[in-house]
């Protein structure tokens, strides 16, 4: 037994030795235990984004964890933005997909590690939006806010899911955005884009194993059943994604670009195709990976904006008589309108500071040795921003966990937050390409539904909580109903914005 014992010990002393030798090198951290480093840490109930908060408290703003033998660096408050805007190339690199995640398909664009591929699509999103003007896109957003509109007129005040209404506007954007046409929302394959899209975050949450932390482990491990689910909706969203995208093919003119598929198609079929552009990389690249970014986030943001609606109806009828005085009854808001609605402005920055629907922001990698805040951070090294903890600073913002939108009011004028305290889009190279689509997507829907509606909790229900379903890699509010009653004084211009019979898709 001794015999045994003794190497045991001896190799468990070396780990630790490694561990600690390393660790003088790093940021300060709990210590890790031999083997498993701090694992025992991230196996907590407790949301991620919360334990790595309160691990801030005691290491400071930048301290590291270690997976495995793997060291991770978490950044906490005002360290985010000295990294990803302060040295924005050495931290806009992408770790490695993790096994569980890891189909042996094309990366989304939002895990490309940095380098000419990704520097390409970044390039491609933004010559998108200059090929068909933003004009287009807010009238594909228009189109989705009147939908919305008379679904919840047909309703007559009854209570209804507005996140799955969001959902589905949301989704709907981003399919005319890619194909060219918005589908039918009673379409089947239209409503199983949402459905796979809106199970595909809360999926990758609880799909994760012990083979992150010790890949060897992933060819010994069976298959979790969240690992097999999460393929099978990959897989159907790609078959989905792969029909538009042959039928684009079939129909594509050179020179004709109708939408993002075809602006692809054009770059893969351009003599000055220097990246080799496959299929397979334009379906799982270039349009799959718009879903998550550019239509959960927004919908998940708007359906907080109800919650915080819910629980303060003095805020409510503030925006309410902002918007009869500056726009009336006669006629339909539009983005120029933005910046003569404070309050309304205000109020999105607090829906998106206090709800923070992307607590952890999407991993970094270190693209060169580095210094941060006097700690030395190696090349290759994973960085994970957590922005929760940035956006619920007590030092940034006074009572961090209250909804006030008057943090961003100034004598009646909204006042823009400091960059270095505020990131609701991340900061830096990797900042959300979908930045702008959101916005307007924030600002058109609240802008349209308070001026048609007031909205008040069913009759017999609680008001809807403000803590979150940590359930996902995009933070929810928990499932709740509302009631959207018609305002006296919405407009009565409803029919402005029907959608032509080439803006809905035919079968």
């Amino acid at each position: 037994m001794i015999e045994l014992c003794v190497p045991a010990l001896l190799i468990s002393l070396a780990l630790i030795y490694i561990f600690y030798s390393r660790k003088e090198r790093l940021p300060p951290g709990p210590a890790p235990w031999p083997i498993i480093g701090n694992l025992d840490l991230l196996i907590r109930k407790e949301a991620l984004y919360k334990t790595f908060t309160n691990l801030s408290h005691k290491y400071g703003g930048v301290f590291r964890l270690y997976l495995g033998s793997k060291p991770v660096v978490v950044l906490n408050g005002k360290a985010i933005y000295d990294s990803l805007a302060r040295q924005p190339s050495v931290f806009a690199g992408r770790p490695t997909l993790p096994p569980s995640l890891d189909f042996g398909m094309d990366p989304d664009y939002g895990v490309l590690d940095y380098g000419p591929l990704w520097k390409f699509y970044k390039k491609l999103g933004h010559s998108a939006v200059r090929v068909h003007g933003t004009d287009r896109l807010n009238e594909a957003i228009r189109v989705e806010v009147d939908e919305v509109c008379r679904r919840l007129d047909s309703l007559d005040g009854q209570p209804v899911d507005i996140s799955k209404e969001f959902g589905i506007a949301t989704t709907n954007v981003i399919c005319a955005r890619l194909f060219g046409s918005r589908y039918d929302v009673h379409d089947p394959e239209f409503l199983r884009i949402y459905e796979i899209h809106n199970k595909i975050s809360r999926v990758v949450m609880s799909s994760r194993s012990l083979s992150d932390v010790f890949p060897f482990l992933v060819n010994i491990l069976p298959e979790s059943k969240e690992r097999r689910e999460l393929r099978e909706l990959l897989q159907e969203r790609y078959t989905i994604i792969w029909r538009k995208y042959k039928e684009h093919e079939q129909t594509f003119t050179p020179g004709v670009i109708r939408d993002y598929t075809d602006l692809l198609i054009d770059a893969k079929l351009s003599e000055k195709n220097s990246h080799k552009l496959t299929e397979n990389g334009i379906i799982s690249t270039g349009l799959a990976s718009q879903f998550l970014a550019g239509s959960e986030t927004t919908a998940s943001t708007l359906s907080w904006s109800v919650v915080y609606l819910l629980n303060d109806s003095d805020v409510q009828e503030r925006i309410h008589n902002e918007l009869d005085d500056v726009i009336g009854k006669g006629q339909l808001p539009q983005l120029s309108h933005k910046k003569k609605l404070p309050v309304l402005e205000a109020f999105t920055a607090e829906t998106l500071r206090l709800s923070c629907i992307g607590p952890l922001g999407m991993p970094h990698k270190t693209t060169r040795d580095t210094f941060l805040r006097g700690h030395a951070i190696p090349k290759g090294t994973t960085v994970v921003p957590n922005l929760w903890s940035l956006h619920h600073d007590s030092t940034e913002w006074k009572d961090p966990f209250k909804f006030d939108i008057n943090r961003f009011l100034e004598d009646g004028v909204f006042r823009a937050p400091a960059n270095d305290a505020y990131l609701p889009f991340s900061a830096g190279p990797r900042v959300c390409l979908g930045e702008e689509l959101a916005r307007s997507e924030l600002f058109l829907f609240l802008a349209r539904l308070l001026q048609k509606f007031d909205f008040v909790t069913p009759l017999g229900l609680e008001v809807p909580s403000l803590d979150a379903e940590d359930s996902g890699i995009v933070l929810h509010p928990k499932p709740f109903l509302a009631c959207a009653r018609r305002r006296k004084f919405s407009t009565t211009n409803e029919n402005k914005l029907l959608p032509t019979n080439n803006q809905s898709r035919t079968n």
